[in-house]
């Protein structure tokens, strides 16, 4: 998908968040880009972010654009394993939480609905 070709001023408020990359997303981001696998209370710890909850949403947000997969043992945490590794801008989730633009490869991917 191609960016928006009207751009309001919630395009630009994700824009430039992500391009700061000094947000949240930015340390969780760094930090799944330095483990590669690791489960949710591992990235929340490393990356020093305040709530597991919101970056648990966070995860599934971007393993739904395809920039993480999930694999589980037993009744343990489920593990997050990074598999698009695009560089180290932070992508940003953006159009009412549809999409996702990766700054790095100047790419919009959509967010597919979870699966029943």
């Amino acid at each position: 998908m191609a960016p928006p070709t009207t751009r309001g001023n919630a395009w630009r408020r994700a824009t430039n968040k992500a391009r700061r990359n000094d947000h949240r997303c930015g340390k969780l981001w760094y930090a799944a880009r330095v483990l590669r696998r690791f489960t949710a209370s591992d990235l929340v710890a490393v990356a020093d972010y305040p709530n597991r909850k919101s970056a648990q949403a966070w995860l599934n947000k971007l393993r739904h654009a395809g920039y993480f997969r999930t694999s589980r043992n037993g009744n343990d945490e489920a593990i997050w394993t990074l598999i698009r590794d695009s560089g180290p801008v932070c992508p940003a989730i953006v159009r009412a939480r549809t999409s996702v633009w990766d700054f790095n490869t100047e790419k919009e991917y959509a967010i597919h609905a979870q699966r029943a």
